[in-house]
């Protein structure tokens, strides 16, 4: 299997990059996975491309940038992985609402132009953060565009949360009924 993990990762820090390295460690340890492209945000501390083994470290995407879509999709038609493996929260593209709106698409979007098959690891909901605390704005279009982003995140294949409470969240308002908690033993994509 050619698996791809989309996250942040080190030597970046923050925005779920430690979680990302700690999951590809685990990953490839699995005889199953014959290949393992990890698409990472730039680092001016670490190569564009690194290879250990059967895994691969492509830092092709820019936090904040609009194009990130593009970038990762551009990345994903060279790669052709089976399965598409994004760990992301609310704020995983950067600080950018907009930049942020834009990237939830990506599960839809690969699903339908690379028929690809989307694993969807979701880290924090906005229903669950004190957005006063964190200083945004909480307008009723903010409030809109977090829904809808939420929503077309959970049009992955599958969806991975790392909360027990958030299975109850996504049920009741995104009307989801097939939700995995995180189970760091064995992932879902390996049979």
């Amino acid at each position: 299997m050619k698996l791809c993990i989309v996250s942040a990762f080190p030597p970046n820090v923050g925005n779920l990059a430690e979680y990302a390295e700690y999951l590809v460690n685990e990953l490839v340890k699995f005889r199953e996975i014959e290949r393992l492209v990890v698409l990472a945000n730039s680092s001016k501390l670490a190569d564009a491309v690194e290879r250990k083994g059967k895994l691969e470290i492509r830092r092709c995407w820019n936090t904040n940038s609009l194009i990130i879509p593009l970038q990762i999709i551009s990345c994903l038609k060279k790669i052709e992985p089976d399965v598409v493996h994004f760990n992301v929260h609310m704020m995983s593209w950067g600080k950018s609402k907009v930049v942020n709106f834009l990237c939830s698409f990506l599960p839809l979007l690969l699903k339908h132009l690379l028929r690809t098959k989307v694993v969807l690891t979701i880290h924090n909901l906005v229903e669950t953060v004190d957005l006063k605390a964190l200083g945004i704005t909480h307008t009723f279009i903010d409030v809109l565009g977090a829904r809808i982003a939420t929503r077309n995140l959970m049009k992955a294949d599958v969806v991975v949360v790392t909360l027990r409470k958030y299975v109850q969240i996504l049920k009741r308002i995104y009307n989801l009924s097939l939700i995995h908690i995180s189970e760091p033993t064995r992932p879902l994509y390996i049979s």
